[in-house]
């Protein structure tokens, strides 16, 4: 594990936190071949809600063409994930991302949240938004 807090219930993690923040520590460091094998081979990521660039992406493909889009505009890009809450099969999660431009250098800190539904292990859907109320509708949880 990655050594950051969790909210511990019972004195448990969670298995589908588990493998989310397996994700976001093959993502910190540039590990996509591993984040790859936690993602189901038909994962259905929603980006549309993102201010650059929206649009869906299907399958592990689909995810390559999403990583290759910010690494034409991003040199650096971590996530710290400290919050998640567990929904079902779902876990809502705050995000917030430290990127540094490519070629302008401009850095950027901002939170966002997300989305992701896990299934049999894998990550099967992630939908990231950039309004906390559309993430929580998507959660199934109340604003």
């Amino acid at each position: 594990m990655s050594g950051r807090p969790e909210r511990v219930i019972l004195g448990r993690v969670s298995a589908s936190k588990q493998l989310v923040r397996r994700c976001y520590d093959a993502w910190n460091s540039g590990d996509f071949a591993e984040l790859e094998q936690l993602l189901a081979p038909d994962v259905e990521i929603d980006a549309t809600d993102r201010v650059m660039n929206p649009d869906r992406y299907s399958g592990v493909d689909g995810f390559r063409r999403l990583v290759a889009e910010l690494s034409d505009v991003w040199d650096a890009w971590h996530i710290e994930a400290p919050d998640m809450v567990e929904h079902g099969d779902r876990l809502f999660v705050t995000h917030e991302v430290h990127a540094r431009g490519k070629g302008s250098g401009v850095e950027l800190v901002r939170t966002y949240w997300s989305v992701w539904t896990v299934h049999g292990g894998r990550v099967v859907k992630l939908s990231l938004h950039v309004e906390r109320d559309r993430a929580l509708a998507a959660a199934g949880l109340p604003a």
